[in-house]
């Protein structure tokens, strides 16, 4: 009765630790991160854990504030060397006179604490006429583990990065490199103004992530370490048993 005790335990106990484990990183919209991902405690992509999504929207004049479910969201592979992040995609758009902005916010930490956040990078395709500004205004706290960022930051650690076009210049990529940290919340302002007699747009906009100072592992990986460790101490078990009979 013992042993088929055990063998019926193994597979609870293993289905447990997996319900219990964030999912993969999904493609698809702001919504699902902010509910979806939330409800499962974040998500995973390459050995880094994403979770506490928020997003607030507003809009003044003609242009549109986009919903949640307007704006697409899909997981980043090492692109030249810039690090795991997301593409965010919307239609942000304005006219003269009119303003509409996205406020992403999110934490970030390695699943492995060997492994610390290094570097952050945005970038963006935006596009401006006349007097119209696009952007990308990004607040970061390094070791935050609050969101928004702003919260409970200590001294020195809340900072900022920004893209941005218009009239005056255009800077489409900006990175902030520093000492590693195990986590990093980050807070992405994205805002299409048209001034007095302008317009902007901005359609994509990539957030990359580095590591250094060790390998993280997936997850995957972790949970079937976990459950090759019980196993065999099942097995173990049952050899003890039948040896002793």
């Amino acid at each position: 009765m013992y042993k088929r005790f055990l063998l019926v335990a193994l597979p609870i106990m293993g289905a447990m630790v997996v319900s219990a484990a964030p999912i993969a990183c999904p493609t698809g919209t702001v919504q699902d991160y902010t509910t979806t991902v939330n409800a499962a405690g974040g998500c995973f992509e390459d050995g880094l854990l994403f979770n506490q999504f928020q997003y607030l929207s507003t809009s003044t004049g003609t242009a549109v504030a986009l919903p949640s479910t307007a704006v697409a969201v899909a997981p980043l592979i090492n692109l030249s060397g810039a690090g795991f992040g997301f593409q965010i995609t919307g239609g942000f758009a304005a006219g003269p006179n009119s303003v509409s902005d996205g406020i992403l916010q999110y934490q970030v930490t390695p699943f492995n604490s060997t492994a610390l956040l290094t570097t952050l990078n945005v970038s963006f395709n935006g596009t401006a006429t006349g007097s119209g500004i696009a952007g990308v205004s990004e607040n970061y706290c390094l070791g935050g583990t609050v969101v928004p960022p702003g919260a409970g930051c200590g001294p020195g650690n809340l900072r900022n990065i920004f893209v941005q076009t218009s009239s005056g210049g255009t800077n489409l990529q900006s990175s902030a490199t520093f000492a590693g940290v195990n986590s990093l919340t980050v807070s992405k302002d994205i805002q299409v103004n048209g001034g007095a007699s302008g317009t902007a747009t901005i359609s994509s906009v990539t957030n990359q992530f580095q590591t250094g100072g060790g390998a993280v592992p997936e997850p995957g990986v972790t949970l079937l370490l976990g459950s090759g460790l019980i196993g065999l101490a099942v097995l173990g078990r049952q050899r003890l048993l039948t040896r002793s009979r």
